[in-house]
């Protein structure tokens, strides 16, 4: 609804999805366009709107998968080497700014 100009509708499903999520320490999303948007959602809401400080604190807890994993130092439990491929997502790169995970 955003990246189509509908912030009004785009507003009331932020705040639909911030209401439902609440009560979770992390929002974790294995989709970076969505993880943009979900990190976005405290610069939707003017400074005078009260609702503006909840989207903060929401955004404040949205992560990638990988930024996820990467941030908490997932590490894997195969014995033996694997090579394995990344995908870094345009979304997470260039609208997120999070930079591929160092090997």
């Amino acid at each position: 609804m955003r990246s189509s100009g509908d912030l009004k509708t785009a507003q009331l499903m932020a705040k639909h999805n911030i209401k439902k999520l609440a009560k979770f320490d992390r929002i974790i999303t294995g989709c970076a366009t969505c993880g943009s948007a979900l990190k976005d959602y405290g610069k939707w809401f003017a400074d005078k709107d009260p609702f503006k400080k909840q989207a903060q604190e929401f955004s404040a807890k949205v992560s990638d998968f990988s930024e996820f994993l990467a941030k908490e130092r997932v590490k894997s439990r195969v014995a033996e080497p694997i090579i394995v491929t990344y995908h870094d997502p345009c979304h997470m790169k260039w609208h997120q700014g999070y930079q591929q995970p160092a090997a």
